[in-house]
């Protein structure tokens, strides 16, 4: 059964919606995973603030990702270069 747990706001509303926001650091990218295909959704002001606070804590942990893994990079190159 679908839940609207702030009302139907659009005929073509389909319900609440689940989502993941998660951190690719190889690719410094930050990851929105659906589990179907979406057209739109909306979010009430609040969890819009949370949704984007939380879209930029996953940017700043896929830069010190990807940060982490060119210095580990350079110091295996480096290190190859002394031996």
């Amino acid at each position: 059964m679908r839940q609207y747990p702030n009302g139907k706001i659009s005929p073509d509303d389909e319900g609440q919606l689940t989502i993941m926001v998660s951190s690719v650091g190889a690719s410094a990218s930050v990851k929105v995973t659906f589990p179907k295909p979406v057209n739109w959704f909306a979010l009430p002001a609040e969890l819009a603030r949370t949704l984007a606070a939380s879209l930029l804590h996953h940017a700043d942990l896929a830069e010190d990702g990807m940060r982490q893994l060119q210095e580990q990079a350079k110091t295996a190159a480096e290190e190859g270069r002394l031996q």
